[in-house]
């Protein structure tokens, strides 16, 4: 410590401020427990026990759930654009039709679940890491 006598002995001054760093200290310890602790409890909790978070069941509902609204209202809004003409489809094309719409929804779906997957596996890294990135994740059980 600087300020000391040449035989190291440290003076009231470097006492003084040697008591208030140590103060310092000892208030953001205080502070990083009882702001920063519950966070971090809460994110371990939502990391849960397996490979996957909590959320990720949640993400694959609502992965499903649009991928089927698209596809549905898709469905719907070309049998308006058809019957807007005075047109109908075959039995053989509205099969075909809906054999390639079933296709594109379940490559879709497929989709989506493997992306709500990735980003399930990215946060759980995130968090495990250290990484503050994590907070932002705007997810709900």
């Amino acid at each position: 410590m600087s300020g000391g006598s040449s035989n190291n002995i440290p003076s009231a001054t470097d006492m003084v401020a040697s008591k208030a760093n140590a103060d310092l200290i000892n208030q953001q310890w205080e502070d990083y427990k009882t702001r920063f602790v519950p966070q971090e409890n809460k994110l371990i909790d939502q990391m849960g026990t397996g490979l996957q978070t909590k959320f990720l069941p949640k993400a694959l509902d609502n992965a499903q759930t649009g991928v089927n609204n698209a596809f549905t209202s898709a469905n719907g809004q070309q049998a308006r654009d058809l019957s807007r003409y005075g047109q109908a489809q075959t039995a053989d094309q509205a099969t075909a039709q809906a054999t390639n719409s079933s296709l594109a929804q379940s490559a879709s779906l497929a989709n989506a679940n493997n992306t709500a997957i990735q980003n399930d596996q990215n946060l759980r890294t995130s968090v495990l890491s250290g990484g503050l990135g994590a907070a932002a994740y705007k997810g709900k059980n």
